[in-house]
């Protein structure tokens, strides 16, 4: 398994590195364990764009978001994400996420 941040266009501050990690931690905790995680992010003319890769032996998913500032783009990630479980616990997915575990 590995874990990949990388960031493009903007320094970092350690409260955003932090920040970051938090939601590859947390993609980590509902995920089974041979799930890869890789998160990017860019700031092109003012907007964040933060895209989450989520690849498993079943599980493969693209999470995208855009917003105005740092924080904002991730707790939108991590809502999409949450809105995919969801998604997936209730059986709407079908088999797109069946290595996910809870």
């Amino acid at each position: 398994m590995f874990e990949d941040i990388a960031y493009s266009k903007f320094s970092v501050s350690m409260e955003m590195d932090e920040y970051a990690q938090r939601l590859v931690h947390y993609i980590k905790q509902h995920t089974s364990p041979e799930c890869q995680i890789s998160l990017s992010i860019e700031k092109h003319l003012g907007e964040f764009n933060a895209v989450t890769f989520i690849r498993g032996l079943k599980f493969e998913a693209i999470i995208d978001n855009k917003a105005s500032n740092f924080f904002e783009v991730i707790d939108k990630l991590k809502s999409d994400f949450n809105h995919r479980i969801e998604r997936f616990k209730t059986g709407e997915c079908g088999s797109v996420a069946p290595s996910v575990s809870f």
